[in-house]
């Protein structure tokens, strides 16, 4: 397919027409790496443990058992007028007490090996190069020299 040059570069080729038509030799494609951004899914194995504590009675009669124990304490401790204020008070302590030893015995009762693992997906953002023409390299030549030039369309397209 033949090229055609404008007349700036016919006139630098002494050209004395406005344009010249001449045969191509070669078409070579101008890549360059373009950075874009994609969607990936990405997954990983999350492990689950399992806590091997088993209670028999439930958290709140603990902690009630632990405010009544409290409320006899602070009361018996406290003498006169402030001895309703010292069962409140031991009371909430008691409380709190109770509820902390139960967190503290079932932590120390979890498995040191996952009892299985569970998968976990979500979306994420990568960064990856992709190829792309910028345009094209024309080789021709004209008197018996070998000319380029660069095109950003290819040819044939306007």
């Amino acid at each position: 397919m033949p090229i055609v040059l404008n007349s700036v570069q016919a006139a630098a080729l002494a050209v004395a027409a406005h344009s010249v038509t001449v045969p191509i030799e070669r078409v070579e494609p101008i890549i360059v790496n373009e950075p874009i951004t994609v969607q990936v899914r990405r997954c990983h194995n999350v492990p689950v443990y399992l806590n091997t504590h088993r209670v028999s009675h439930s958290g709140q009669s603990q902690s009630l058992l632990g405010g009544i124990l409290g409320a006899v304490v602070g009361g018996g401790l406290a003498k006169g007028d402030a001895q309703p204020y010292g069962a409140a008070i031991g009371a909430i302590v008691g409380m709190q007490m109770a509820q902390q030893q139960e967190v503290d015995y079932a932590s120390s009762h979890v498995s040191a090996e996952p009892a299985y693992y569970r998968q976990h997906c979500g979306i994420g953002i990568e960064n990856q190069l992709k190829e792309t023409i910028r345009g094209y390299q024309v080789s021709y030549r004209l008197d018996g020299v070998e000319h380029w030039v660069a095109l950003d369309h290819r040819l044939g397209s306007p």
